[in-house]
This record gives structure tokens, sequence and C-alpha cells, in this order.
């Protein structure tokens, strides 16, 4: 199961041109005002970095979201499809045995991996939108840090202010992780579903 989101970044190009000339206009500055150029000269660098980090992250960045069985356990899943009666899809096996992997794609570079995280670790997710319970990033991991203390975040989202998105929560041990992504319908329902198998399970251990 695999998933690239599209971006949406209709603006992307008209910032970056704004940080550009905001830049250079502010590194002339002192050849026309008695300001002092050190001052002129680190404002511009600032915003010739910025142009250049809104480039490279929203127009030249992909990331690949997948699901995939976990090569260590392919005896395991073999059994289980046998017993099922033959091939054993993603869609129904037990997260125990699957990974949720995110993979790096800049430009026409060959995709690197950035993150894998077992399924079954995923303990929730949680819906970012106007009109849902968060409706900014900063709610979710907020609430997230208010729950279990120190969490790692990583954005794995490829458009530039986000209305809508998932937060993805993972345990390891005593640790957490966040992961924000943009997933299509079908997978955030199968991610949802599972962070809820998860928490029942948790309960009746």
């Amino acid at each position: 199961m695999n998933y690239t989101p599209k971006q949406q970044n209709k603006y992307v190009t008209a910032i970056v041109v704004t940080l550009i000339v905001v830049g250079i206009g502010v590194y002339m500055l002192p050849a026309f005002l008695p300001i002092r150029a050190i001052f002129c000269q680190a404002a511009a660098m600032i915003c010739l970095v910025a142009a250049v980090f809104i480039l490279v992250r929203y127009k030249t960045t992909a990331f690949i979201y997948a699901v995939r069985p976990r090569s260590l356990m392919q005896d395991d899943i073999d059994a289980e499809a046998a017993l099922a009666g033959g091939h054993l899809s993603v869609w129904h096996m037990e997260p125990r045995y699957l990974d949720f992997v995110v993979s790096k794609k800049q430009g026409s570079r060959a995709p690197g991996m950035e993150c894998v995280l077992g399924l079954d670790c995923l303990t929730a997710a949680w819906d970012i939108s106007p009109e849902g319970k968060f409706k900014k990033p900063g709610d979710a991991s907020s609430k997230a840090r208010e729950m279990y203390g120190e969490v790692a975040f990583y954005d794995y989202t490829v458009t530039l202010g986000l209305a809508r998105s998932l937060l993805l929560l993972f345990r390891d041990g005593d640790k957490y992780a966040a992961i924000r992504i943009e997933p299509d319908g079908d997978l955030r329902n199968y991610l949802v579903g599972v962070a809820e198998k998860n928490g029942k399970k948790e309960e009746i251990e």
C-alpha cells in the first residue's frame, strides 16, 4: 500500500520571488540610507535562506507513505496467509506484521528512507482540520505533550499552509514519536482504524 501526496502549493513561487526581491532591496539600503551595512546584510541573508528553504521543501521534495510487511516476520506472514487460504492482503494483516514507512524524494534523486515505524506501536491518529477537534498542528502537538510528555515531532507534508492533515502517534517503550502526514481517504481510514484497534487491545491487556 503506497500513497504519494500531491503538492498543492499555488503561492510558493510568489513567496520565494518576494523573499528574494526583499532580500536584495534590504541589502542595497545602505547605499541610499545611513544604515549600518552589517544589519542589512544579515536581514538579506535571512530572506535568501528562507527562500531557498521554502523552494526546496515545498517545490522539489516529495514524500511516499507505505504500509508494508516486515521482512523479518515473513515466515509468520506466510503461515497466516496459508490459514486464510492463500494470498493475504496488507489490508487484512495484523498490525504486528506491518511497518509504516516514509520515504523522501528530492528532484531526480532516488527516494531515501526517512522513518520505519511498526504499526503495532501506533497509539493514536488525530485529524487536523478547521472543523475538527484539532484545528491547527499546534493544537494536536500540545495535546500530545500533555498526554505523553516528551514527544519527538516530524512533518512529512508537502503542502505549505496545509489545512487538513493527520497526526500519527507511535510508542516505543517509554518514548513517543509523532509524524504529520497528508494521506488520501483510504490510507487515513486505515490508519485511524489501526490506532483504534491498538487502543482497544491495550485496554484488554
